[in-house]
């Protein structure tokens, strides 16, 4: 996503990048737009961070861990995890209180790589 990639060149971390945190342009031929910069913060890429914020069910593992970690990869973590929403329809992890959904998101990630196939046959040319 170009609006990611422009943020993390200026050193600019979302921190809370969802499905709720992405719009579609209309009127600018179906521009995405990265919205809500209330979590966002300028960091050097070198820098971990140790402020713990954003959606629980995007979170990082590092995050979810309370571990330092560092914004740039826990934002991608995030993209992924929309990805993942909009080709299977569905959270690649669950749980209806925080503590279950940090377990899931630590020992569940082998199922991240179940919609690998979809993507990758999007990505070949016919």
């Amino acid at each position: 996503m170009n609006a990611v990639s422009y943020c993390h060149d200026t050193d600019v971390i979302h921190r809370d990048i969802k499905l709720e945190n992405i719009m579609l342009q209309t009127a600018d031929n179906y521009a995405i737009k990265l919205i809500d910069f209330g979590f966002a913060i300028r960091v050097p890429s070198d820098k971990k961070l140790n402020i713990f914020c954003g959606t629980p069910s995007y979170m990082s593992p590092e995050i979810t861990k309370k571990k330092e970690y560092y914004g740039k990869p826990a934002d991608v973590w995030s993209l992924g995890v929309v990805l993942f929403a909009l080709v299977c329809s569905r959270f690649p992890f669950k749980g209806k209180m925080i503590q279950i959904l940090r377990g899931n998101i630590l020992i569940q990630m082998g199922d991240c790589f179940c919609c690998l196939g979809r993507i990758i046959s999007l990505l070949k040319n016919n």
